[in-house]
């Protein structure tokens, strides 16, 4: 009768604990919090062209920091406007830190 009743008790535990993962899923059925659709902005939804422009327009203040270095062949860093902070390394800087970077040309 023990191990009958063990046997009933593990298989009654590895129920729960695989049940367990789904509660939140069940949870959202009976209460539907999440039930409006996420807002996707349809105008330029699936072209890749905005997001290269609007990242080309979002990089435009760094332009004249990013030629100053590539002329001279120093380093520069700095924080942008929202926040995010921003690094340039030139070509020797690059080898020296990463010694097996091949993909990085040394500049002009």
């Amino acid at each position: 009768m023990n191990s009958a009743l063990a046997v009933a008790a593990l298989i009654l535990f590895v129920s729960l604990m695989l049940m367990l993962p789904l509660v939140p899923a069940f949870v959202e059925l009976r209460r539907k919090s999440d039930a409006s659709p996420l807002n996707v902005v349809q105008q330029h939804a699936g072209e890749i062209r905005h997001f290269a422009n609007s990242f080309r327009t979002y990089i435009q203040v760094l332009a004249p920091t990013l030629q100053q270095c590539v002329a001279s062949g120093t380093t520069a860093s700095g924080i942008l406007s929202d926040g995010v902070e921003y690094w340039h390394w030139d070509g020797a800087t690059i080898r020296r830190r990463f010694p097996s970077s091949n993909r990085v040309q040394p500049a002009p």
